[in-house]
């Protein structure tokens, strides 16, 4: 039998590998669109069940999911999440309704409203804007006025700030001993952004020391997420503090254990500095806070730790090793969402009042 010239050598032990190739990322594939079916079947059984935190991250993996391709089910989720107050499912359909010029649609309204109540605190800009220009609801110039000076103190917006301050010009000439009104005296007429989050830390210290009364703790917490501060040792302090009890936020010791270490590391190196005048952040530290209350913080930094890493020593570790298995159980639901953006909703109590009584009226 003689060789046609045209026959090419084949390496058959090659050729059995890539069959073989072949038929695993078929297998792998068919597993996919399996797993794509039961994420799917799970995400309506989410739904029927109320559980509509689940349902909106199970939406999210399809939605990156290349073997799905069903649009529709994914926004129609993404809705009934929406209008069951999922914070993520609120900001993804209100973000339809703000273009990109950060002008506001009247069906934006209803979802800012939400957003607002729930403590998200970038909603305050364009809740203001829709009460103080009609968008979407009847014009209040005193809720939108409230709306930029939360926006201004716990969102550290500038558009909220220069809105405010062009309604208050009055603010420059306050020679009262108010705290909260000292502070805001402060932000709206410095232009120095570090001198600005500094009171903007303040405030979240004399909401922590219940010396606000128009704020609930939990207030403070959405401030320290927002400052633009780094290694700043009273706003680790503080914020680990929150943390460690979980105010405003999830108890969780291990973070707190090492917020609280960055914190003890930071006032050391502060105190210890203390005396350079040369250090413009000094400056501008000092003109916050007293020398006292960075050894009193220090003190306290230290306290904290010590019940961090007790707290961290009796945690249940057991949710580590569980499966998911199509289903989130409750344990593994708080696990696995962003407790940091989400978790105990942060009530900020005279934005939360007047939210209320409108809906009361009608």
């Amino acid at each position: 039998m003689f060789k046609h010239d045209c026959e090419v050598e084949i390496d058959l032990e090659y050729f059995d590998r890539c069959l073989e190739y072949l038929r695993i990322e078929a297998e792998i594939t068919k597993m996919h669109e399996q797993a794509v079916e039961v994420c799917v079947k799970t995400m309506y059984s989410a739904l029927s069940d109320g559980k509509y935190q689940t349902a909106y991250k199970l939406a999210k993996k399809l939605e990156g999911c290349c073997a799905f391709s069903n649009r529709e089910e994914i926004e129609g989720c993404y809705k009934t999440c929406a209008e069951h107050g999922v914070v993520d499912a609120l900001i993804y359909e209100m973000e339809k309704y703000i273009d990109t010029e950060e002008e506001v649609k009247p069906d934006a309204f209803p979802y800012l409203h939400q957003l607002a109540r729930a403590g998200y605190t970038k909603s305050f800009r364009w809740l203001a804007d829709c009460y103080s220009k009609g968008i979407g609801c009847e014009r209040d110039s005193n809720k939108a006025e409230r709306l930029y000076q939360e926006g201004m103190i716990f969102d550290g917006d500038e558009y909220c700030r220069r809105i405010y301050a062009n309604l208050n010009p009055e603010i420059e000439e306050y020679s009262g001993e108010d705290p909260l009104m000292i502070a805001i005296k402060t932000i709206v007429c410095s232009i120095n952004e570090e001198k600005v989050d500094y009171k903007r830390t303040e405030i979240a210290k004399l909401i922590l020391e219940g010396n606000l009364k128009e704020y609930m703790p939990e207030s403070a917490f959405a401030i320290l997420k927002t400052t633009g501060l780094t290694y700043n040792g009273i706003t680790e302090y503080l914020t680990g503090q929150c943390v460690l009890y979980g105010i405003g936020t999830e108890k969780d010791p291990i973070v707190a254990k090492y917020i609280l270490e960055e914190a003890v590391r930071c006032l050391e190196y502060e105190l210890k500095h203390w005396d350079d005048t040369m250090s413009v952040s000094n400056r501008i530290r000092r003109y916050a806070f007293k020398k006292e209350y960075y050894i009193c913080a220090l003190d306290g930094a230290k306290i904290l730790l010590k019940q961090a890493k007790i707290n961290e020593e009796e945690l249940d570790k057991e949710y580590m090793e569980r499966v998911y298995d199509g289903i989130l159980d409750d344990l593994t639901e708080q696990i696995a969402f962003n407790k940091w953006s989400t978790a105990n909703r942060l009530f900020i109590k005279r934005t939360e009042n007047y939210l209320t009584d409108e809906t009361s009226h009608k």
